[in-house]
């Protein structure tokens, strides 16, 4: 065995990463913050309904081929992954306009 490549390269052990962080926080002996409750918590909430968080919005294939030809692929089927992402990323601006 090189041992410049072992030394680079360690070698991984055969226990899970699961089981080596529960040992390594036994080890530690360090006690568990208590996790506080929101429910106790002196922050006011309010109360949202559905249409708070609804969003709607338009891909204009026909009227711009530039947005056409980023959605489409040779064959001139919708890129499935693409509007993937477009929804991923609506997802997002949504989640940071309700947190907020």
């Amino acid at each position: 065995m090189d041992l410049v490549y072992a030394r680079a390269m360690p070698m991984r052990t055969p226990m899970l990463w699961s089981e080596t962080l529960m040992n390594s926080v036994m080890k530690s002996n360090v006690p568990n913050p208590k996790p506080t409750n929101p429910s106790t918590s002196s922050v006011s909430l309010q109360e949202r309904g559905m249409t708070d968080s609804f969003y709607e919005f338009t891909l204009p294939f026909f009227s711009d081929p530039i947005l056409l030809e980023e959605y489409t692929n040779a064959p001139g089927v919708i890129r499935t992954g693409k509007l993937i992402e477009s929804l991923d990323s609506l997802t997002r601006n949504l989640d940071f306009v309700r947190s907020i």
